[in-house]
Parts: C-alpha cells; sequence; structure tokens
C-alpha cells in the first residue's frame, strides 16, 4: 500500500511554524508599534535575536532535528518575514494571511504531485527495470569482452 507521510507530514509541519511564526511575529509588531519611537526598533531588534537565537539552537537538539528541523527553518524565515515587513506595512494581518495562503497552495500542489503524477511505486518500480537493464548491458559487455581477449589470444600472428 502507498502512502505519502512524508509530504503530509512536511507540508502540516510547515503550516504549524507558519502559524506559530507568523501569529508570534504579528503579537510584536503590535507591542512594538503600540510602545513607538525608539522602542519600536528595540523591540523588533530584541526579538528577531532572540526568536532567531532560541529556534536556530532548539534545531541543534537531536529529537527536535529529526522531526522539525524544516519546521523551525520556517519559522524563523515566517517570523523574521512578519515582524520585520510588519513595521513597514499597515496590514501586517493581510502579509500573515497571505504567507499562510501560499502555504496551503504549496503543500496542496505537493500532495497532489507526489500521490497521482510521481508516486513512491513509481520510483521503486524505475530502480528494479534500471538495475535489471543496467545488469543485462554489463552481461553483454562482458561477453563482448571475453569473446575480444579469446580471439586475440587465438589469432597466430597477433602482438602483445
Amino acid at each position: 500500500m502507498y502512502a505519502s507521510g512524508a509530504t503530509l507530514s512536511k507540508g502540516l509541519n510547515r503550516g504549524i511554524e507558519t502559524v506559530l511564526g507568523g501569529g508570534l511575529g504579528c503579537l510584536l509588531v503590535v507591542l512594538a508599534n503600540a510602545v513607538g519611537g525608539v522602542g519600536t526598533g528595540i523591540i523588533i531588534m530584541t526579538s528577531v535575536f532572540l526568536c532567531g537565537a532560541v529556534a536556530t539552537y532548539t534545531r541543534l537538539v537531536p529529537c527536535i532535528k529529526r522531526k522539525y528541523d524544516y519546521g523551525a527553518m520556517i519559522f524563523i524565515l515566517t517570523f523574521n518575514l512578519i515582524v520585520v515587513s510588519g513595521v513597514r506595512t499597515v496590514s501586517i494581518v493581510e502579509l500573515a494571511c497571505q504567507r499562510l495562503s501560499t502555504i496551503g497552495i504549496g503543500f496542496a500542489i505537493a500532495v497532489f504531485t507526489s500521490t497521482f503524477i510521481t508516486p513512491v511505486w513509481t520510483s521503486d518500480r524505475l530502480h528494479s527495470t534500471l538495475a535489471s537493464h543496467f545488469k543485462t548491458l554489463a552481461c553483454c559487455l562482458e561477453g563482448l569482452l571475453d569473446e575480444h581477449c579469446n580471439l586475440l589470444v587465438l589469432k597466430p600472428g597477433a602482438k602483445q
């Protein structure tokens, strides 16, 4: 039975981390805009540094690296995109929704492609077919080489 588990897991992981990064980014942009003045820059700079450092160093933990490394990277990307762009744009929620819809469209395309266009069983069949063809090719080349060597040995005036 075929299952597209890795694609679903990666897409779900990406969606969750996008929501987390976007939500935290929106909260920090609202906080920074409420403070205003020089405090805005300080809050943005501190939050980008702290969240980036925490997310980067949690990626080094083996159990997190194995399952959530990609998600942590997406969290950092989305968080930084929302926080840095949020200071300049008026509608931060629109930016976050646009990012989430882009993730959803990419997820749907990836699931459709891996399920219907190039499923896993196709690559297994391709691998076994190529392996059998390479074995046949190797046997043919070995036979030609043996035949060529036998002709050289049997020829009476052949140079060696």
